[in-house]
């Protein structure tokens, strides 16, 4: 009796462990990338490594100028792999460009997967995503390098 209670209870734990969804994301390098209009636009270059290092150089338009670096707290980082796995971003086409000229571009990598488009023409997933990577550079403290 004792071993089919501990065989039913076995059997119950594995099938809620089958049932749970794996939340975490695989790690990967996340790269931002925004490139030069005629106008004020900021050129920004954002890397975050998958040891959590996050390189940061400001080219134009940007409040720090220079190479910068700093440190990603993993829950930020696997938010930003989460809002990625969210917007499907591996599905998403390669490029959703203009034929207007004066637009920037930007260009968002999570491993090896590139998308480069101009932002008016990006679906809502892109640019949340697009939102999130700018709110990280703008909330952590960067260290000059």
């Amino acid at each position: 009796m004792n071993r089919l209670i501990i065989f039913a209870a076995l059997l119950i734990v594995s099938a809620c462990a089958v049932g749970k969804k794996n939340t975490t994301a695989k790690p990967q390098a996340i790269e931002y990338k925004t490139s030069s209009c005629f106008g004020r636009c900021k050129v920004e270059n954002l890397l975050i490594s998958t040891n959590l290092k996050m390189d940061y150089e400001g080219i134009k338009n940007v409040p720090n100028i220079g190479s910068f670096q700093t440190t990603i707290n993993s829950a930020d980082y696997n938010k930003l792999l989460l809002l990625f796995d969210k917007a499907n971003f591996k599905k998403l086409n390669d490029t959703y460009l203009s034929n207007i000229s004066d637009l920037p571009k930007i260009t968002i990598r999570l491993g090896n997967k590139t998308i480069i488009y101009h932002e008016m023409n990006a679906p809502a997933e892109l640019r949340s995503i697009q939102t999130a990577l700018v709110k990280t550079i703008e909330e952590y403290d960067w260290a000059k390098k």
